[in-house]
């Protein structure tokens, strides 16, 4: 990270601080919003009912047997979770990525003399010839901390709205398509509809979730797009230095130019420093702007559970024990631990996740689930 920003997160918490919830100050501290994204899963964890076991009022839906309840809600709680753990992470990349370009800009600035041809020096050392490639990799950590914060939420949506599509593999894509199928007809679902639309709008201009999701694809699905530098010179050297984004990530550089009209055109103007500040501020007005709608239907459901039912088809994994056993069984050269598990440190929540879901059964060195439960 820059100097200032290590500066300014070096500071103590207060006392007061650290009796709060780590997003709470971890929110904050980064200049993140997390106070409705935390919100969302601190209502769905309040549901969880270590006797009925799951989300307590889903005893409602007679045909959502005992099993399916208990796996869907808990990982519909580790889902909502993620979304602010994923906003922080993106924040995250997104200080050491101005780390990174300002390495970057020092190395290449040293072929700058004015009046002169640029010439690109040799890197002095490898630490410094990693300065674009530690940028690259803190621009893929945004995009991918960014796009699974949505596809998380939208996972939410899956479980909240009772979606009838799958809860596990659920992304940002297959619920906004689930949603636009059963909606017609159903006013709390085409209620829904219509606050997704509106976030979307309120949250940045048109297209840019669809841009993110594209790029964060390109990245981590396809083969990379060129990064492209520009550079500001004057008398007194390099002023500006920074990452030109595309235009339209989903298609292939060639394809890209041909369809832009050029090179310079398939790039956006902005800095890549200033747009990743509009796109995180975008993403966090959507996430907390969606998260407040599904609140609301949570609570809307669990006053009456009769206004949407659970679907079984949300969980379409196998039950019970594994069978086959997983075929990798880690790399057998790795000694084993020379001391054996003898107690396991879990938080208020993850002791009530697993409460609720039957992994109740104390052993000397283990917790597992309860026989009586998971036969």
């Amino acid at each position: 990270m820059l100097e200032n920003d290590r500066k300014r997160l070096w500071r103590d918490y207060t006392q007061q601080q650290l009796q709060s919830p780590e997003t709470d100050r971890l929110g904050p501290a980064l200049g993140l919003d997390l106070a409705s994204v935390q919100g969302l899963g601190n209502e769905i964890v309040a549901d969880l009912d270590a006797t009925r076991f799951g989300i307590g009022w889903w005893t409602a839906y007679p045909d959502l047997d005992r099993k399916t309840r208990i796996l869907l809600s808990d990982h519909l709680i580790a889902c909502a979770r993620a979304v602010p753990t994923n906003l922080i992470e993106a924040r995250i990349d997104r200080l050491e990525f101005d780390d990174a370009a300002e390495e970057f800009r020092k190395w290449y600035a040293r072929g700058y003399k004015p009046g002169k041809a640029f010439e690109v020096k040799p890197p002095r050392s490898p630490w410094q010839e990693l300065a674009p490639g530690k940028a690259q990799t803190h621009l893929v950590g945004m995009l991918r901390a960014w796009g699974s914060a949505l596809d998380c939420l939208g996972s939410c949506m899956v479980g909240v709205a009772a979606l009838p599509t799958g809860l596990v593999r659920a992304d940002s894509g297959t619920a906004q398509k689930a949603l636009a199928k059963i909606s017609p007809g159903v006013t709390v679902l085409e209620d829904l509809q219509t606050a997704l639309t509106a976030a979307e709008a309120k949250a940045g201009p048109p297209g840019w979730r669809q841009w993110l999701l594209d790029m964060r694809n390109t990245v981590v699905h396809r083969g990379r797009r060129t990064a492209v530098w520009l550079a500001d010179a004057d008398a007194t050297g390099v002023t500006g230095f920074s990452l030109q984004l595309p235009v339209s990530p989903e298609f292939t550089d060639i394809d890209a130019i041909i369809r832009a009209g050029g090179t310079v055109a398939s790039t956006f103007t902005a800095p890549a420093s200033a747009f990743f500040d509009e796109l995180a501020r975008a993403v966090e007005v959507y996430t907390n702007e969606v998260s407040d709608v599904l609140m609301d239907l949570w609570n809307a459901r669990r006053t009456n559970p009769a206004l949407l039912e659970q679907p079984t088809e949300q969980w379409k994994q196998e039950q019970g024990v594994i069978n086959p056993a997983p075929v990798f069984r880690g790399f057998p050269t790795l000694p084993a631990p020379s001391t054996q598990v003898t107690s396991l440190g879990l938080g208020v929540e993850a002791d009530l996740r697993l409460k609720a879901a039957a992994v109740t059964d104390a052993t000397t060195n283990d917790v597992r689930a309860d026989p009586k439960i998971w036969i």
